[in-house]
C-alpha cells in the first residue's frame, strides 16, 4: 500500500510540473537502507599510496558500498556515477589528507612519503569508524542541480593522524595558521550524479550540514 501511495504521489508531482529532482523536499517518509558492517573492518585491507594524486587515504572495503549504492539508485530512481580516478572498477576510501591541503600547503614542508609513514605508524588501516548516517550534498554545476551521496563517519584515529602530521608540519617550519588538522569531514563516497561535490562547491560532509533525512542507514 505504501509503495502504491508513493507511485501516486510521484505521478501527481509530474502532473503539476514539479521536477522529480526537487521532489526530495516533499518526501514525508523514511526509507531504511542496509549497510554491511564489514565496511568497518579494514585492518586486513592493504594501505595504498595515493602519492601521485596528492592525497592520503584509508582504504575501505568496497563491496558494502556497492550494495548501498544499488539501494539508493533503486530508492531514488536515478543513476549514480562512481569515482574511478584510483581504480577504473571503483574503490572506497576515507580521504585523510586532501589534494588541496597537500599541494597548496603541506608539500612545501613535508613530503607525502613522510605523511604516509606517520599514518602507518598510527595504524591507519586499523582505525575504528562509527557510521553517523547517510549524507547527501547538492550544488548547481553549469546550471544543473547535481547530487553526491556518502557515508558520514566519525574517525578519532584519523583525526589523531592529522594532528600528528600537523605537529611535524609546524616542526618543519610550516605556518601554524595556514592549516587546521581538525577541519576534517571524514566520509566514504558512495556515488554522484555528475561529479563529486566538495567544500569548493559549498558541500560540507558532516551530520550538521548534509545528513539526508529521507534515509535511515542501518549497519547490519
Amino acid at each position: 500500500m505504501g509503495q502504491q501511495l508513493l507511485v501516486y504521489f510521484l505521478s501527481i508531482i509530474m502532473l503539476i510540473g514539479i521536477s522529480t529532482k526537487d521532489a526530495d523536499a516533499y518526501y514525508d517518509y523514511v526509507t531504511n537502507l542496509s549497510l554491511d558492517r564489514s565496511v568497518l573492518n579494514n585492518q586486513e585491507m592493504e594501505f595504498i599510496s595515493r602519492e601521485s594524486s596528492g592525497a592520503m587515504a584509508m582504504n575501505i572495503r568496497y563491496s558494502p558500498v556497492v550494495a548501498l549504492r544499488k539501494q539508493i539508485i533503486l530508492a531514488r530512481g536515478h543513476g549514480l556515477k562512481i569515482f574511478d580516478g584510483w581504480d577504473e572498477n571503483g574503490e572506497a576510501h576515507v580521504t585523510v589528507i586532501t589534494p588541496p591541503e597537500f599541494n597548496n600547503i603541506i608539500r612545501k614542508y613535508i613530503p607525502m612519503k613522510r605523511i604516509e609513514a606517520i599514518a602507518l605508524r598510527h595504524s591507519i588501516q586499523s582505525s575504528e569508524l562509527q557510521v553517523l548516517g547517510l549524507g547527501k550534498g547538492s550544488a548547481l554545476v553549469d546550471g544543473q542541480k547535481q547530487l553526491t551521496y556518502f557515508i558520514i563517519v566519525d574517525a578519532p584515529n584519523l583525526i589523531k593522524i592529522r594532528r600528528e602530521i600537523y605537529k611535524e608540519f609546524i616542526q618543519q617550519g610550516g605556518p601554524a595558521a595556514s592549516w587546521d588538522p581538525d577541519h576534517f569531514y571524514p566520509h566514504i563516497t558512495i556515488g554522484f550524479t555528475s561529479r563529486d561535490l566538495h567544500e569548493s562547491d559549498g558541500v560540507f560532509k558532516d551530520v550538521s550540514h548534509c545528513l539526508d533525512p529521507a534515509f535511515n542507514l542501518l549497519v547490519e
